[in-house]
């Protein structure tokens, strides 16, 4: 029996053996036979294929996954922000959640619900941001580029003007319940800002729950080591 050698990797483990050679043929026929072209018809432009996306999503679908490989291109984002338009604006949808710092993304969530922005987002507490370039300003690092673009700021915009003129228009997200769960908000559920995640966190335990703040800031100190 011959026993598999497993290759170092560059941290100085291991890694398992290397797989089959990809079969290019099969990989290639595999995607034909299972993508989405539409009701028996290759789609002519970027609007044909979101509707056919869409008829192809069950009515009863809550979640929509589009995927690692909607990043890196403006033809990719566009394309990602038309389907999710049509997801939020004809099947209701009411969250987008993106690969990205929560802090930094939830400002941008506070400015397309109508909210004005509060104590730890770097702003004047009870003063909106003016634009959606503006939400999007806490983007300063890596991967900067991801969110902090023009395909991304015309979506945003755009979900701000949805939001605040197509769902109960008029009213305060603040303040009415209704309309704060029906407009549809912008959320980070990525941990590349572990530091600055936990310090958002902190910030509002401190004016909510001092207590809870220092129970917290204590568990979160095994971070530091």
């Amino acid at each position: 029996m011959q026993r598999s050698t497993l290759r170092r990797n560059r941290r100085g483990g291991t890694a398992p053996p290397a797989g089959p050679p990809l079969d290019e043929a099969a990989a290639v026929e595999s995607i034909r036979r299972l993508a989405m072209v539409g009701h028996g018809h290759v789609p002519q432009s970027r609007h044909q294929l979101n509707r056919a996306l869409l008829a192809a999503i069950p009515t009863s679908t809550r979640f929509v996954l589009i995927g690692e490989a909607s990043h890196g291109t403006q033809e990719f984002y566009e394309q990602r922000a038309e389907l999710t338009q049509l997801l939020v604006s004809e099947r209701g949808f009411t969250g987008v959640l993106v690969e990205s710092d929560w802090p930094d993304a939830f400002r941008v969530n506070r400015y397309v619900r109508g909210l004005a922005t509060r104590d730890g987002d770097g702003r004047q507490a009870g003063r909106s941001d003016d634009s959606a370039l503006e939400a999007l300003s806490d983007y300063k690092r890596f991967p900067r580029w991801m969110w902090h673009n023009r395909s991304v700021e015309s979506f945003v915009e755009w979900l701000r003007n949805h939001n605040l003129k197509h769902v109960r228009p008029g009213a305060d997200s603040a303040t009415d319940p209704v309309a704060a769960a029906r407009r549809c908000g912008f959320y980070g559920m990525d941990v590349y800002s572990l530091h600055g995640s936990a310090e958002a966190v902190l910030g509002y335990l401190r004016r909510a729950d001092p207590q809870a703040a220092q129970v917290v800031e204590a568990r979160y100190r095994c971070f530091d080591r």
